[in-house]
């Protein structure tokens, strides 16, 4: 019998906790909307990160975009113990920087670096440009016609001097 009990007080339970969890999405939305904006750290201190908890928050995300208010994502105050894998395999910590204008210098400088090659290799003149495109329509032309003239000639009818003598 004692059995039968805690299943049929579990899901009480389970029903009261789903009413607070609702009880403080709507404080905290509340809250949020009179401020214009909410912390991520300050709705998991009221509502944990949990898969039994996923639906509340989903719900109370979904209230929280409907109202317009933002969410301020907190930094990541997790702490990495030094046993970690990671650590233990480099042995110094990577520095990570913050300003990365350096990344727009780059660009810049690999811009500037091709833009003085391609000014190095001089241009064509008038005269040259000229002599080029008549040279490549003569070409054209030529080929044109030596596509004309294989069309008109069968395969049959070119002879060779040794076909003739024979």
């Amino acid at each position: 019998m004692p059995k039968e009990k805690k299943q049929t007080k579990a899901p009480a339970d389970s029903e009261a906790a789903k009413a607070d969890l609702a009880q403080a999405a709507l404080q905290l939305l509340d809250t949020a909307k009179k401020a214009g904006q909410i912390d991520q750290r300050d709705i998991f201190a009221v509502i944990p990160d949990t898969s039994e908890n996923a639906e509340a928050l989903e719900a109370l995300y979904a209230a929280l975009a409907e109202a317009n208010v933002t969410l301020v994502a907190g930094p990541n105050t997790e702490e990495f113990s030094d046993d970690d894998e990671w650590l233990a395999e480099d042995g110094e910590e990577e520095v990570v920087v913050e300003d990365q204008s350096y990344l727009d210098d780059i660009a810049d400088d690999s811009v500037r670096l091709y833009l003085r090659e391609i000014g190095k290799i001089p241009l064509l003149t008038a005269e040259e440009e000229l002599a080029l495109a008549r040279r490549i329509k003569l070409g054209s032309l030529l080929e044109a016609e030596l596509q004309r003239t294989a069309a008109q000639s069968a395969p049959g009818s070119i002879t060779r001097k040794d076909d003739d003598n024979a």
